[in-house]
């Protein structure tokens, strides 16, 4: 047999690591090797990171959609339905954890329909630039499933118990501007503009002093799981450590100086 079409097209440039979802039917439906190629993209980004040479990472699509959730039809054609949903959910919340704990910004662009799991992923970003055309649907209640992808946890955190409720249980296609209002996504951007505000997001957060970029992540991820007075000893910490490093010292000269500051 053929081997299948790939399902994410992925290159690293000046600095970013970028993923397409590039399934030819425009689905971007999660199958085994979607799954498969988003754990391995996942891997090497955080290897990535660790080494210095990425700074951010960009998950897209191409196609009509970011992300239509599980591909219900391979899930069907195989030897055991449940297995591999059970399979594919599995490996795409491992990659979905591995990009959670890198050190850098998951940018996640989405132009188009996103349903099921997409929605998860979408939310698994630290920052979400979304087209003001794309939609937004749990979709799992029309098949007789429960959320996956982290979409309950996200949803439950971001919008509170009732408008989370609401919105899976009632399977309605959510547009672009109330995902904005609820803070499912970070930013909506007019079709003819997206592609630029996506690379200029991206090339800003590129140039950003690397140590902070990630002390700052740090801090957001954590911020829920812990006190005030925790989080606030925390961040004095991190805040006098950074004040040491290179990038910190060079930050305070540049606006000292009032100059721009060149950042390692």
């Amino acid at each position: 047999m053929p081997d299948a079409p790939p399902r994410l097209r992925t290159e690293n440039r000046d600095g970013t690591a970028i993923a397409t979802l590039c399934r030819p039917d425009g689905s971007n439906g999660l199958d085994r090797a979607a799954a498969d190629a988003l754990h391995t993209w996942a891997e090497d980004v955080s290897a990535a990171a660790e080494g210095g040479t990425i700074r951010v990472a960009v998950l897209r699509n191409e196609g009509f959609a970011f992300s239509v959730g599980g591909d219900l039809r391979a899930f069907d054609a195989s030897a055991d339905f449940a297995e591999e949903l059970r399979y594919v959910a599995t490996r795409l919340h491992e990659a979905l954890k591995i990009l959670g704990a890198m050190p850098l910004p998951l940018v996640v662009a989405v132009d188009g329909v996103v349903a099921g799991a997409g929605v998860g992923i979408v939310m698994a970003a630290d920052v979400a630039v979304a087209s003001a055309s794309s939609k937004f649907r749990m979709a799992y209640l029309g098949v007789g499933f429960s959320p996956d992808g982290g979409g309950s946890w996200q949803l439950a955190r971001r919008l509170g118990h009732a408008r989370a409720a609401e919105f899976a249980l009632s399977n309605r296609v959510m547009r672009a501007d109330e995902a904005l209002s609820l803070g499912m996504v970070s930013r909506v951007v007019a079709v003819d503009d997206f592609e630029t505000a996506v690379d200029e997001l991206t090339t800003q957060l590129a140039g950003a002093p690397k140590e902070a970029v990630a002390e700052t992540l740090r801090l957001l991820r954590t911020a829920g799981s812990r006190s005030l007075d925790e989080h606030l000893d925390d961040e004095a910490r991190s805040i006098v450590r950074l004040s040491r490093t290179p990038d910190g010292v060079e930050g305070v000269a540049a606006f000292l100086g009032k100059r721009q500051p060149a950042f390692s």
